[in-house]
């Protein structure tokens, strides 16, 4: 085990790279703290960095998860500590995020693993999906773009369906938002409404993308 640990007022940014490991982005109870901790796993392969403002880490062991043997890394933040930008590569393992608030734009990429988030509040997200699965449930303020090859992925979003434009992209796959679906089979379409607060961009290859709001 090994536990890196930052003065929670010098983090505004975080990138975090995982290659084949489980990662937990989690609540501290010490609210002046930030904490990258690797709970099991290699040293080796663990790398903690910090630049002015911005946190940076890499865990670049690859290969396959086993259910028996699982590096795990958990990443503890404030409650009242809002960052700026935050993204997130996962290779192969999972990721669980709960109650984090990113101000500006968060990032997710997810390979062969799965993404959980939940009750999030984030301005604008990003989301690259390739054959994993990736889910998201909270708060959109803005914009929203996803990326999805032949994986899987959904998101439910604390606002009406109006609160945004769509623009639509789907080769074999299928999209949808609500109950309707938008795309299947190599269509485009373009809804616009009169008072949208932001944009959502879906693009599918293969796979799935389920958008859910209040309706």
């Amino acid at each position: 085990m090994d536990e890196k640990i930052f003065l929670v007022e010098e983090i505004k940014d975080i990138n975090l790279e995982i290659g084949a490991a489980n990662l937990f982005l989690q609540r501290a109870e010490n609210q002046d703290e930030l904490k990258v901790i690797l709970a099991k796993g290699e040293m080796a392969h663990f790398h903690v960095t910090k630049q002015e403002n911005q946190l940076e880490m890499s865990y670049k062991k690859n290969g396959k998860i086993s259910r028996e043997e699982t590096d795990e890394i958990i990443v503890q933040i404030p409650e009242n500590h809002h960052l700026e930008n935050m993204s997130v590569s996962i290779g192969a393992g999972k990721l669980k995020a709960e109650n984090i608030t990113v101000m500006e734009r968060l990032g997710l990429e997810v390979g062969a693993g799965k993404a959980k988030l939940k009750n999030m509040h984030v301005r604008n997200l990003a989301i690259e999906c390739g054959v994993g699965k990736c889910h998201y449930e909270g708060v959109l303020e803005h914009d929203m773009k996803v990326q999805c090859g032949v994986g899987q992925v959904e998101a439910e979003l604390d606002a009406e369906e109006s609160d945004y434009n769509y623009s639509i992209s789907c080769a074999l796959g299928k999209i949808k938002i609500n109950d309707n679906s938008m795309g299947t089979f190599a269509s485009e379409k373009t809804i616009q409404h009169a008072n949208a607060r932001g944009n959502i961009a879906l693009e599918c290859g293969l796979g799935n993308i389920h958008v859910t709001t209040r309706v």
